[in-house]
């Protein structure tokens, strides 16, 4: 079922048939005009490497100028999103209850069992 939301909406699910977040969903509808190595750095967790890469090419690594700025715009976003769940973990395991420090593993447990 999962693979079906994938083939029916491509741009909202990813190939697991999880949701995309909207910068998933941004590049998964301009995949076909971008440069592979853009590709290849987002999804390898490398936002700041395709940054470098569109900066540093003239034609913004196939994107459209409107396009390479909502790419910026998204990645900023994305990379401050992971800033503040970090941020958040820190705090969380600086406490010293126990059960606060752990609850992400606690959550995990649950979600994936």
């Amino acid at each position: 079922m999962e693979e079906n939301k994938h083939t029916e909406d491509p741009v909202n699910y990813n190939k697991k048939g999880k949701k995309r977040s909207g910068f998933g969903k941004f590049l998964a509808g301009i995949k076909h005009k971008v440069a592979p190595a853009v590709l290849e750095k987002v999804g390898l967790g490398d936002i700041a490497g395709a940054i470098g890469i569109i900066s540093s090419d003239p034609d913004n690594a196939g994107m459209s100028q409107a396009e390479a700025e909502q790419f910026f715009r998204l990645a900023e976003m994305e990379m401050q999103d992971l800033a503040n769940a970090r941020a958040m973990q820190q705090a969380a395991l600086q406490q010293d209850d126990i059960f606060s420090k752990r609850f992400v593993y606690y959550l995990t447990i649950g979600v994936v069992a």
